[in-house]
C-alpha cells in the first residue's frame, strides 16, 4: 500500500528537500508516519486534516515544535542528521502530532496532550536529550582584564568575535574577548597529557560558568 497516498497538499514539502537527500529521507519518513496516524486513529482524522509538516535547520535545540493553530509542524535537520538521533525520530514526530490533536486550547505539555502522545505510541516525555550537529564544538574566550578562560558555545563565540554584543565578566567587570589562540584544540591536547587533572579543571569550570558573565546590548 502506498502511504503517501491521500495525504497530497497535507504535508509541506521542505524547500531543501530536492537537493538534499537526507531531507527527502526525513521528509517522507514523516509523511509515512503522519498516515499511519491517520489510518490506525480514525477518530483523530479531523483533528489531523490540513497539518503541515516541514524541516528545518534553524531548530538546534528544540527536536521539533508544532503550532496547532496552523496545524503546522517543524522538525529539526541538525538534530536528526545525526545517524545517532534517528531512534528518536519517530517519537518526536508523533510528540508533536499530539500537540495537533490535542489543539490550541490545551495545555501545552499537560495530562490530554500526554495521554494522546502516549495512545499514539510516545513515550510521554516532555524533553528530550539529544545534540545537535555542531552544538558540541566548544571555544574559548578570555577575560581582557583578568585573564580568565571561560568556556562557550560556537553561537556566542560567534556573538563575540563579529562585536554583536559586549560581554562582561562579573567578576571584574572587564570584557570578554575571543582570540583565535584560546581555541579548545590546545585544552584537548593538555588533556591527553594529563586526562585526571583536566577533567576535574573542565568539571569545575564548567560549574562556575552560569555566574561569570553577563551580556549588554543587541544583536
Amino acid at each position: 500500500m502506498n502511504l503517501s497516498k491521500g495525504i497530497t497538499g497535507t504535508v509541506a514539502e521542505s524547500k531543501s528537500a530536492s537537493t538534499n537527500p537526507l531531507v527527502n529521507e526525513l521528509q517522507h519518513e514523516a509523511e509515512q508516519i503522519l498516515q499511519q496516524v491517520r489510518e490506525r486513529f480514525p477518530h483523530y482524522r479531523e483533528s489531523l486534516e490540513g497539518t503541515t509538516i516541514r524541516l528545518s535547520g534553524r531548530l538546534t535545540s528544540s527536536a521539533g515544535n508544532a503550532c496547532p493553530k496552523r496545524k503546522q509542524i517543524g522538525l529539526s535537520i541538525p538534530i536528526f542528521s545525526l545517524k545517532e538521533n534517528r531512534e528518536e525520530y519517530r517519537n518526536t514526530v508523533l510528540h508533536e502530532l499530539a500537540h495537533i490533536i490535542a489543539g490550541p486550547k490545551v495545555q501545552s505539555h499537560g495530562k490530554e496532550w500526554r495521554d494522546i502522545f502516549i495512545e499514539l505510541g510516545g513515550n510521554g516525555k516532555r524533553t528530550h536529550q539529544m545534540r545537535a550537529r555542531g552544538r558540541h564544538h566548544r571555544h574559548m574566550i578570555q577575560c581582557e582584564q583578568c585573564g580568565t578562560d571561560i568556556e562557550v558555545s560556537t553561537r556566542m563565540k560567534n556573538s563575540i568575535a563579529k562585536g554583536r554584543r559586549d560581554y562582561i565578566h562579573i567578576d571584574c567587570g572587564g570584557i570578554l574577548v575571543f582570540r583565535e589562540e584560546n581555541s579548545l584544540e590546545k585544552v584537548s591536547a593538555s588533556s591527553e597529557e594529563n586526562p585526571a587533572d583536566d577533567w576535574f579543571s573542565q568539571l569545575s569550570k564548567k560549574l562556575q560558568q552560569g555566574t561569570l558573565f553577563r551580556f549588554f546590548g543587541s544583536e
